[in-house]
C-alpha cells in the first residue's frame, strides 16, 4: 500500500479498498440463498458485519488521506477547483456509501427476522374432537 505523509494510505489504495469491498458484497449478494415467495435473500451475518466494519475502515481512511502541499506560484486557481472537485467526489462517495450502509442494515434486519422466523415453531391448527 502506498503511504504519504503522516503514514495515511493514498487516495488511490483507498478507492482499491473501497472496489474490493464493494466486489466482496456483490459476491456475497450473488452467493445468497433466496428466500421462497418472499423477494428476500438469506446471507451470512458473519460476512456481512465484516464487510460493514471494512466500509466503516475505509471512510475513515478516506477522512485521513491528506490533502496535496500548498499551492505553488500560479497554480492557485487550478488548486483551488481540484479541491472542490475533490471535496464534490468525496461527498459523492459518502453518499454511496451512507446509502450501502443503509441498505445493508436493512438486508441484515432482514436476516435476523429470517432466522428468528425459522426458531420460531409452527403454529398447528387444532381440529374439533370427532372432525
Amino acid at each position: 500500500m502506498t503511504a504519504t505523509t503522516g503514514g495515511s494510505a493514498s487516495r488511490e489504495a483507498v478507492e482499491g479498498r473501497l472496489r474490493r469491498v464493494v466486489a466482496e458484497l456483490a459476491g456475497l449478494l450473488g452467493q445468497a440463498r433466496r428466500v421462497p415467495w418472499t423477494g428476500q435473500l438469506l446471507v451470512e451475518e458473519a460476512r456481512l458485519r465484516g464487510l460493514q466494519e471494512e466500509l466503516e475502515a475505509v471512510l475513515e481512511a478516506l477522512a485521513r488521506v491528506s490533502d496535496p502541499p500548498g499551492p505553488v506560484a500560479g497554480l492557485e486557481p487550478a488548486q483551488r477547483v481540484a479541491r472542490q472537485i475533490r471535496e464534490g467526489a468525496r461527498a459523492y462517495a459518502d453518499e454511496l456509501l451512507a446509502g450501502l450502509e443503509d441498505q445493508l442494515s436493512r438486508l441484515l434486519g432482514e436476516v435476523r427476522e429470517n432466522r428468528r422466523e425459522l426458531r420460531t415453531p409452527p403454529v398447528r391448527s387444532v381440529e374439533p374432537d370427532g372432525a
